[in-house]
């Protein structure tokens, strides 16, 4: 795109964060993780009958929560990706509130809490300096793709950026999820209610 590459955080964070974890932790839950090829994409489609028994998570964690909640209810053979032909970068800034650098914990939140759920300890102690190696091998596999193909790239950017994403890499912190649908404490006769009461309301201005 623009004659260079995006999707930053799930090549500099993601990918190798999985590749490494991968290596030490023989799980199908990691395969199927890696198996997206855009994970962060922020589209997603799902039968009522598998949406109502989802735990969605909070925040920039939404989307890699939502793929652990899929393979922890549907698994494999009831999941597929699929090309919709284009995707538009949001392209954002490394630092500040909502950057790169914030949103990057926010996945490696999501992500560590899927992998409880699963019974996968990763062993923080070693972890970040392993990402951090497969994350330069990757910038400098990058940079022979960006060159090969005539693109636009930053190795010494990039490289930064592979730094700052391994401070975001710690267990996860407190169970934030919101409660599958079918166990949150909704009343369907009071939201109808509430919906025709916000209609009238709608219609009477």
């Amino acid at each position: 795109e623009n004659d260079r590459l995006y999707g930053r955080l799930v090549r500099l964070f993601l990918a190798p964060l999985i590749d490494v974890l991968a290596d030490s932790h023989d799980d199908p839950l990691l395969g199927y993780l890696g198996a997206f090829r855009y994970p962060l994409a922020g589209e997603f489609a799902a039968t009522g009958q598998l949406i109502r028994r989802l735990r969605v998570q909070r925040g920039w964690g939404l989307e890699i929560g939502t793929l652990g909640e899929a393979y922890a209810t549907a698994g494999f053979d009831g999941s597929a990706q699929v090309d919709l032909g284009v995707h538009e970068h949001d392209h954002r800034s490394v630092s500040g509130p909502e950057g790169l650098g914030d949103m990057s914990r926010g996945v490696g939140g999501a992500l560590f809490r899927a992998l409880a759920d699963a019974g996968i300890e990763p062993d923080f102690r070693s972890l970040p300096e392993r990402y951090r190696q497969r994350g330069l091998e990757m910038v400098q596999q990058y940079a022979a793709d960006a060159a090969f193909n005539g693109l636009s790239y930053d190795s010494i950017a990039e490289r930064e950026q592979v730094e700052t994403y391994a401070g975001a890499i710690d267990p996860p912190g407190e169970d934030r999820r919101l409660p599958a649908w079918r166990d949150a404490p909704i009343d369907p006769g009071e939201i109808q209610r509430l919906s025709r009461e916000a209609v009238a309301v709608a219609t009477e201005r």
